[in-house]
């Protein structure tokens, strides 16, 4: 091997060793995991949905449908969440439902819940 292909091959396996260093440290979520966020979403949105359609037809729960609906990002998204709001505001949708009845309170609760996770 001839002292100039060695140094060519040297210099082309540095800048290609950079690149994919670069790659795994700054884009890694990008271009390996892309979409996680697409798998989970549409899988809580159905429970939310089957869960929804078993309560009492009213207008608290249009409201708690809608409420859901603008903040789903919010309980999807796990990084902007702690993992103890995470827990509080699944729990508190858990209690609202749980009885197929939606009333004033509950739902103005859960609209405070989510106020604070807005700040």
């Amino acid at each position: 091997m001839k002292k100039s292909c060695f140094i060519k091959f040297i210099i082309i396996f540095t800048i290609l060793l950079a690149t994919v260093i670069y790659l795994f440290e700054n884009k890694f979520s990008d271009i390996i995991i892309p979409g996680t966020e697409n798998l989970v979403k549409p899988i809580l949105l159905e429970e939310l949905n089957d869960k929804l359609q078993a309560l009492t037809p009213s207008t608290n729960k249009e409201e708690l449908k809608k409420l859901l609906n603008e903040n789903a990002d919010k309980i999807i998204n796990l990084d902007a969440l702690e993992n103890k709001q995470m827990e509080n505001i699944l729990s508190a949708i858990e209690i609202v439902v749980e009885d197929n009845i939606i009333d004033d309170t509950e739902l103005n609760y859960l609209k405070n819940l989510f106020e604070k996770v807005k700040n």
